[in-house]
Order: structure tokens, then C-alpha cells, then sequence
């Protein structure tokens, strides 16, 4: 029965030119934006390549210096794309694309690519995922506000339940027709950013990304089909379709458009964060409470020296085995990290935290909660930022303990005309980052998922009670 039902549904939306055309339309905006969204990739993606490649050979070629005067010059490294931004580029236009590496000091990630962006860009970019968590509810919610609502209007609601089709079957056939119909915008999308990944290589990792789209489509399916399920429970309850209309567009704008642009005005009434005078002030003040090793007449320095020289048995610190100065400047780094990691994981934590808060709204709005998942899954959202950050801290802390260690055993104390060569440059490792894999993602969008889930099962048991005992008046 419910095949049956769904095969006459079909039919009847085939047979509809105004949902032909929206969804001919739809199609070739996701084709746009799919290619639009490729090209930035590849435009972008190699200009960041192309960059950290350039960065790495003018580290190499730096010529002869000083260990520590070249830890002062540092390096910069580059964030690289996520062969998924095409498909969602997420925060990663208002997130910071570079980070200078040097000594004594954690930089943050700056030149965020909003910077350059026009009005129309600071819209909103045509991307699919945008297409997807806009467009594709409001082609469903055309598709099947008149599913109940209509049929009562028309009296053919009446002659489906007198010939015998069960309010359950009527529902079933109804949602299978405007899925199947509506549902190939989905697996368009899908097979869209499967191609595209693959075009990638598998440099890129082809395979764990595939994956993730697979994820993805599962997320987008939920959050499609508690659009459909609403929209039949209103259009099983109201008398006209009109009213399902109006009730189910009303709720669209609210969902899509009003609700992910009030809620960072909410979500910072609640979760407060530091400008970043008063974070740098804050973090400035910690780090003069340990030495940098630049103050030989530090106190801690002193009482250091005076026990490297009595642990070696020596009179001067010169006729110790190694250069003190490259041991002390390398004790200041490694007591620095404490106080680094502290004030920038409270920062990262609370913008966690702000997430978190704003997420929780997707009970209310499913919209946010769907593209959390995307930017999640895409890698293209702040925990990716702050894994990327994390690296680029890591290699930093690899450049100085180099050098240090270089000045530290092939330097004499009070020679400060030593200068290294290339040979040391070459030790510091070439700065690789890895997009984390799809578990980690997963891992990290638990909440965005489950909340689709619960707005899915939520709007599928609504349906079922609104059309439990269907009257066709």
C-alpha cells in the first residue's frame, strides 16, 4: 500500500512544472557552486603550497648567523585547505591562515581572508553546504506542504481513507514520493564532492575524505527528512494548505536565516571573551614572571649558573663543557610553555565553549545544528583551527630547542661572532600539517549529530501523531 501511495505522490510532483523548475534551478546552482568552489580551491590551495615551499627555502638560505639571532627572525607556515573547504569553507575565511614561528613567544594565526572580502562576500558565499542547509528545506517544504492539507481541500483525502489506506500508509507513501523526488538534490551534491575529491589524488588523502562525505550525507539526510516530517505533520493538521504554507515558510526564515545570525549576539552575552589587547597584555605579564635567559643578571640565572658550576667543578662559566647561554635560553623557553599553554587553551576553551552554547540552540533550530556537522566533517571549523595551531606550536618549540641546542654545544661562552650554517638550518624539520581523519571529526561533531537525530525522531513522532487519526475534515 504505501509503494503504491508513494508511486502516485511521485507522479503527481513530477507532473508539477513549479517543482520541475525549482529543482532544475536548484541543480544548476549546486553545479555552480560546486565549481566556483572547486576553482578557489585549487586557486587558493596552491598559493598556500606554493608559499610554505618559498618560506622553506628562504629558511634554508638565510646565510650564516647567529642560532638565536635566527630564532628572532623565526619562520612563517601556512595553513593548508581542507580538500573539503569546496564543499564547506566554514570559519576558515574569518581564521587566521598563517603563524610566524620565533623564540620566546607564541604568535597567533593571522591574515584571515574576511579581511579582503567584499560586502557580498561578507553576506554569505554560494557554497553547496550553504545551498543544501537553506535552499534544500525549502524545496521539501514546497513539495509537500499541500500533501495532507490539499487533499482536503480537493476531498480526495476523504476517498483515499474510505478505499481503505491507513493514515500510516498515507504518511509513509507521501514522505517516501517527496523524498525520492527531492532527495536526488542530495545525492547530486554527493556525487558532486565525491568526484571532486577523487580529482584531488590521493595526496590528499582521497580516501579518508570520501569518507567523510559519506558521514556528511547521512547528516544532511537527517536534517532534510525532519524538514519533510514537519512539514506533513503541519499540512495533517491544518485545514488549508495555504496555512501549512505560510506556517512551514515562517518557520524556514526563522530556522535558516534569523536564528544563525542572532545567535552570536546571544552566545556572547553568555561566554565572554578577552580582546586581544587585554589576552596579549595578560599573556605578556605571565611570561615576565620566568626569565628569557636574555638577563644574565636574573636572579634565577644566577643561582643557575652558580650551580652548572659547582655541579662541573669549574671557577667560570667558560670552562664548562657546553655554551651556558644556550642551555639557559632553552630552560627559559621550556619554563615559558606552561604559561603559554595556559592562556592560550583558557582562549581556545572558551571558544569551545561559545560553540557549544550556540549549538545547543539546535533543538530550537536545526539549522545550527546541521552546520556545525558540516563544518566539522568538512574540517573547515574551529577544532580543525585549533589542531592546525597546535601543530604550528609544536614545530615552533622543534625550531627553538635546534638552535638552542646548536648554540649550546658547538659555541664557546662569550662568542658572540658564532654563526651557523645551512647544515643547522637543514635539521629543523620541513613543517608537514595533516587534516586530522574522519574519527577524530566524528568525534568532534558528536553533539551536532546527535541533536540532528533527536530533530529527525522529533519531527518523524510529530507526523505520526498528527496523522494517527487523520479525519478527512
Amino acid at each position: 500500500m504505501i509503494f503504491h501511495i508513494a508511486k502516485k505522490e511521485i507522479l503527481e510532483l513530477v507532473r508539477d512544472g513549479r517543482l520541475r523548475w525549482l529543482g532544475a534551478l536548484m541543480a544548476l546552482l549546486l553545479i555552480a557552486a560546486f565549481s566556483l568552489g572547486w576553482v578557489e580551491q585549487k586557486r587558493v590551495g596552491s598559493e598556500r603550497a606554493e608559499a610554505l615551499l618559498e618560506e622553506r627555502e628562504n629558511w634554508l638560505e638565510q646565510g650564516d648567523k647567529n642560532p638565536h639571532g635566527a630564532s628572532h627572525d623565526g619562520m612563517h607556515v601556512f595553513k593548508p585547505l581542507s580538500p573539503l573547504a569546496f564543499f564547506d569553507p566554514g570559519v576558515d575565511g574569518y581564521l587566521g591562515t598563517s603563524v610566524k614561528l620565533e623564540s620566546h613567544r607564541q604568535n597567533h594565526i593571522e591574515h584571515p581572508p574576511a579581511a579582503d572580502f567584499g560586502g557580498l562576500q561578507r553576506f554569505g558565499a554560494i557554497t553547496p553546504a550553504f545551498l543544501l542547509q537553506s535552499m534544500a528545506p525549502l524545496l521539501l517544504i514546497l513539495a509537500a506542504f499541500a500533501a495532507f492539507a490539499g487533499e482536503r481541500e480537493q476531498g480526495t483525502l476523504r476517498q483515499a481513507l474510505s478505499c481503505g489506506a491507513s493514515p500510516m500508509a498515507l504518511l509513509g507513501g507521501k514522505f517516501l514520493a517527496v523524498i525520492a523526488v527531492v532527495g536526488g538534490v542530495l545525492v547530486l551534491a554527493l556525487l558532486g564532492a565525491v568526484a571532486l575529491v577523487l580529482m584531488q589524488g590521493t595526496s590528499t588523502g582521497g580516501g579518508t575524505e570520501v569518507g567523510r562525505l559519506l558521514v556528511l550525507a547521512l547528516g544532511y539526510a537527517l536534517y532534510c527528512a525532519g524538514f519533510v516530517a514537519l512539514t506533513l505533520a503541519v499540512s495533517a493538521r491544518v485545514r488549508a494548505a495555504r496555512s501549512a504554507l505560510v506556517i512551514m515558510l515562517g518557520f524556514w526564515a526563522l530556522t535558516v536565516f534569523v536564528a544563525p545570525r542572532l545567535m552570536p549576539h546571544v552566545v556572547r552575552s553568555v561566554v565572554t571573551l578577552p580582546s586581544l589587547q587585554e589576552f596579549d597584555h595578560a599573556l605578556r605579564q605571565g611570561l615576565s614572571t620566568v626569565p628569557d635567559g636574555h638577563n644574565t643578571q636574573d636572579a634565577y640565572i644566577q643561582e643557575r649558573v652558580h650551580k652548572l658550576l659547582i655541579k662541573h667543578n669549574v671557577m667560570h662559566p667558560a670552562d664548562l663543557p657546553f655554551n651556558i647561554h644556550g642551555l639557559i635560553m632553552q630552560e627559559g623557553e621550556e619554563r615559558s610553555i606552561p604559561i603559554i599553554d595556559r592562556h592560550f587553551g583558557s582562549l581556545w576553551d572558551r571558544i569551545d565553549k561559545q560553540t557549544r552554547v550556540r549549538l545547543w540552540f539546535g533543538l530550537l533550530a536545526p539549522s545550527l545544528a546541521i552546520e556545525s556537522f558540516s563544518m566539522s566533517l568538512s574540517g573547515t571549523d574551529f577544532a580543525h583551527h585549533r589542531d592546525f595551531a597546535k601543530a604550528a606550536e609544536k614545530q615552533r618549540r622543534i625550531l627553538i630547542q635546534t638552535l638552542n641546542d646548536d648554540m649550546m654545544n658547538n659555541s664557546k661562552f662569550g662568542d658572540h661572532g658564532y654563526v651557523a650554517t645551512r647544515e643547522v638550518w637543514e635539521r629543523v624539520p620541513e613543517f608537514q600539517y595533516k587534516t586530522p581523519d574522519s574519527g577524530w571529526a566524528l568525534r568532534q561533531s558528536r553533539l551536532s549529530f546527535v541533536l540532528l537525530l533527536i530533530w529527525a525522531g522529533a519531527t518523524g513522532a510529530l507526523a505520526f501523531f498528527a496523522v494517527r487519526r487523520l479525519q478527512p475534515l
